[in-house]
This record gives C-alpha cells, sequence and structure tokens, in this order.
C-alpha cells in the first residue's frame, strides 16, 4: 500500500509532456527578447558614442579664435564687382571695414535686384543689405568701392557675428541626444527582457 502512494505521488510530481512544450516555447520566447535587448543596446550604444564624439569635435573645432567670417562660405565681390551663389536664398551684403555704404545688386542681364537695408538678430547694431536671389552670377557695386565687402547666406550671420561660440552651441544637442542614448541603451533591455521573465525549469 505505502508503495503504490509513493508511485502515484511520483507520477504526480513529474512533468507532463505539456509542461515540457510550454517551457521550451517561453524558453525561445525569453531568448528572442534577450536578442531583441542585446541589439537596441548595441544600436543605442554605437549610435550615442558616435553623436557625443560629433559634438566633441565640434566643440574642440570650435575653440579658436578665427574670426566667423572665415568659417563660413563667404562671396567676396571680384575686380568687377561679380559674385557667384551657390543656392536660392536670402543673402546680406556686409562691410567689415567701414560703415555699410549703399549697395546695388544686378543680374548677369542687367536687372537690378531689391535691396533692403536691415540689421540681424546676432548683431542688431551692424547694419546689413538683404537680397533674394537665386543660385547664379550677380555683380555687387557698393559706394565707394567694394573694399571690405562681403556677401553671406543669413543662415550664416551667427556663425559670422559669434564665431566660435555658435559652433560651440551646436555641438550641445549632439552631446544631449548621446547621453540619452546611453541611457536608453542601459534601461531599455532590461525592460524587454527582465530576468523575472525568464521561465523556470519545471520539476
Amino acid at each position: 500500500m505505502i508503495d503504490d502512494r509513493r508511485h502515484s505521488m511520483t507520477q504526480e510530481s513529474a512533468p507532463t509532456a505539456a509542461d515540457r512544450a510550454r517551457y521550451h516555447g517561453d524558453l525561445a520566447l525569453f531568448r528572442r527578447r534577450k536578442r531583441l535587448a542585446l541589439a537596441v543596446g548595441v544600436v543605442s550604444t554605437v549610435l550615442a558614442i558616435l553623436l557625443i564624439a560629433f559634438g566633441v569635435a565640434l566643440a574642440l573645432g570650435a575653440q579658436n579664435t578665427i574670426s566667423g567670417k572665415f568659417l563660413v562660405q563667404q562671396h567676396v565681390p571680384g575686380p568687377d564687382g561679380s559674385i557667384s551663389l551657390p543656392e536660392n536664398g536670402t543673402y546680406a551684403i556686409h562691410s567689415a571695414e567701414r560703415d555699410l555704404p549703399e549697395c546695388t545688386v544686378t543680374d548677369l542681364d542687367g536687372v537690378r535686384l531689391t535691396t533692403t537695408r536691415s540689421t540681424a538678430p546676432e548683431a542688431p547694431d551692424v547694419p546689413l543689405a538683404m537680397f533674394e536671389a537665386a543660385k547664379g552670377g550677380y555683380t555687387v557695386h557698393c559706394e565707394g568701392g567694394n573694399d571690405g565687402v562681403s556677401v553671406y547666406s543669413t543662415d550664416n550671420l551667427d556663425t559670422v557675428f559669434n564665431g566660435w561660440r555658435s559652433l560651440l552651441l551646436q555641438a550641445v544637442p549632439f552631446v544631449v541626444a548621446g547621453l540619452a542614448l546611453l541611457a536608453v541603451a542601459r534601461l531599455v533591455p532590461a525592460r524587454i527582457a527582465p530576468e523575472r521573465l525568464r521561465p523556470v525549469i519545471p520539476d
């Protein structure tokens, strides 16, 4: 009688085929989650390193005393006043050596473009002459000559007037984004495949 009871208890406690199949299914699912967690961690870490490295490179490149006007593309009128603009946009005429005189801009057909006296938010005390232009060649003539006169895209005025400080500020978003991705690489994989989800081997 006792032996029959022991045999019955052993049969009841042994894992069934369904238990083993459920375990292997749960284990396969957990391993897939682990692989996904590993991929997220690796990709996030690589992107984070690249973003931080790019931000640091920008910051290091900004540590110089070069004038901002040499950090961007400037269009200096030639002896005949000719310039070549690389793309459509808004441009500004700036004089580095004197107050900006009256300037005219004409296209290759001799048609005069409309210029507007203005200033940039980055340098409200510096007079500029703004004009809209398409990609192509133009002629710039300023009263008293073109000495010290340059033409810049208005997109670059921040760098022209703020120099390396502008580049330094441009580096901040990359560093911040890189640090955020490092946090993602550390926290998200643990949430995708936490150890508490690892299936227990059936007894």
